[in-house]
């Protein structure tokens, strides 16, 4: 089982660590005992092997933990999806990238990944399609991103289609905005955790 921390200080004897917690309790790990750590980077993931040397208090409950060693690449077969609905706008593109702007619509998200979305669109769009997409995470997360329908299923409810489920993969994205969309997924994740949902 993992738990979410973040980087305090770096010493020269080692790393300090915010104390995982596992709903609002620290975690307990005996002083000298070995443990497993993740972290991403660049939108890549590493795995590495850690001793924890003290457990703090005060002023702030810290670990302080040995230089990671056995540090080791992890190729991910897929980016981790958060389920969430957050607000779109969309656009098609024309040969140039360009916005149409009539072609406008709103929709929402029923997850999200820094690989692409699945979007719950109020219109069917053809596969292979091309859109200009504005996600909305937060009031410090708005993205513009270009991104192609890969997939698209009809949503039925009591009257019929309802939406259409419609599985998006970016396209050309920097990866300074793929770090945003990770970070931002990171934080919801500790967030849910910190609240007790999973």
């Amino acid at each position: 089982m993992y738990y979410a921390t973040r980087v305090e200080d770096l010493r020269d004897d080692g790393i300090v660590l915010a104390m995982p917690m596992s709903r609002a309790i620290p975690v307990y790990l005996r002083e000298g005992e070995l443990f497993e750590g993740k972290m991403i980077k660049d939108g890549t993931l590493y795995a590495f092997q850690s001793r924890l040397l003290a457990r703090v208090m005060n002023p702030l409950p810290v670990w302080r933990v040995s230089e990671p060693e056995q540090i080791k690449k992890i190729q991910l077969r897929s980016f981790v999806r958060l389920d969430i609905n957050l607000p779109v706008t969309f656009w098609r593109m024309d040969e140039n990238k360009n916005r149409l702007a009539a072609s406008k619509q709103t929709a929402v998200t029923r997850n999200i990944s820094a690989g692409g979305l699945l979007l719950a669109s109020p219109v069917k769009l053809e596969l292979g399609a091309e859109l200009s997409l504005r996600l909305s995470g937060d009031k410090d997360m708005v993205l513009d991103v270009a991104a192609r329908v890969v997939r698209a299923a009809p949503e039925f409810g009591e009257g019929g289609a309802d939406c259409y489920l419609t599985g998006l993969q970016y396209l050309d994205m920097e990866e300074r905005a793929r770090r945003r969309i990770i970070q931002f997924i990171n934080a919801k994740q500790i967030e849910r955790r910190q609240r007790g949902i999973f």
